[in-house]
């Protein structure tokens, strides 16, 4: 995704004996990711708010809801997840770093023992 990052979260998953393999998210395709365990997804400079960068992701978005692998998004791409699964992506109030309101909607086991709502972050000063 571009992000600085990435290299140090690919080194981090080389350190504790994953296999991995940086590609960059534009040259990801289902076939590439058919022997893979899992995917992780750093973040990056773009947003989602940008139309022409949600058209040129559009491609791995699809791939994301159609893998039965698990994927892991940091960042830019938790937002692409989200996006992808139908979520809505706006700009903050506040960039980076500030308050966010988290609402359930949907009941899932994930969410078991969290409050329907919650403010997660620090707020910014």
């Amino acid at each position: 995704m571009g992000g600085q990052y990435n290299h140090l979260i690919y080194r981090r998953l080389i350190e504790i004996g994953v296999k991995a393999r940086l590609i960059n998210y534009s040259l990801v395709n289902r076939e590439m990711l058919r022997d893979v365990d899992a995917i992780v997804l750093g973040g990056g400079p773009q947003s989602l708010c940008n139309e022409e960068y949600r058209n040129s992701s559009s491609g791995l978005a699809e791939i994301i809801v159609k893998t039965d692998r698990p994927v892991l998004g940091i960042c830019l791409s938790h937002h692409l997840i989200a996006y992808a699964f139908k979520g809505v992506v706006g700009k903050a109030d506040k960039p980076e770093y500030g308050e966010v309101e988290i609402s359930v909607i949907d009941e899932d086991v994930l969410f078991d023992g969290l409050p329907k709502n919650s403010l997660y972050g620090s707020p910014q000063r």
